[in-house]
């Protein structure tokens, strides 16, 4: 029951080194491919973490991948369904940034500048004319209000 030693490389032979290695290399190889090794034996089923649909569920996916494609809902996105979208207002940033209405501030400053109450508001044009601008502002944030549905609140600080 001794195995015999493993051939060897020589000279001794008639066959040339090199188509010796050769023989070799193809034998190991041969050797290799029809026995059936530890690893070959005892090869485990890969655990799937893909979830298989079946034909139903296949077809609701592609469905939902249509979907994508469209126009989305934007009552959905907005959040039209629980409450209308608020919008909050700085009353006197709007007012200096929107020439229509800036007129009426510019107005209100150079008319405090003059007269015996100036800087009070009293007897003055100047609360008038800052009271018209702010008046303006609210006149066109309710109409925005009646064509869009928002809630508005205008602040003055």
């Amino acid at each position: 029951s001794q195995t015999p030693p493993p051939p060897r490389v020589t000279t001794s032979i008639n066959i040339p080194v090199r188509r010796q290695i050769r023989y070799a290399n193809l034998k190991k190889e041969y050797l290799k491919s029809t026995s059936t090794s530890f690893r070959a034996n005892n090869i485990k089923k890969r655990t799937a973490y893909r979830k298989t649909l079946d034909e139903e569920e296949m077809e609701a996916a592609k469905l939902e991948r249509q979907k994508r494609g469209q126009e989305p809902d934007w009552d959905v996105i907005l959040n039209a369904t629980a409450a209308t979208p608020l919008m909050l207002v700085d009353g006197y940033n709007v007012i200096y940034q929107w020439s229509r209405l800036k007129k009426w501030m510019v107005k209100a400053g150079q008319s405090s500048g003059s007269g015996n109450n100036a800087g009070t508001g009293i007897g003055s044009s100047s609360s008038g004319s800052m009271q018209r601008a702010r008046d303006l502002l609210v006149r066109d944030l309710e109409e925005l209000h009646n064509i869009k549905g928002w809630r508005i609140e205008c602040v003055f600080d």
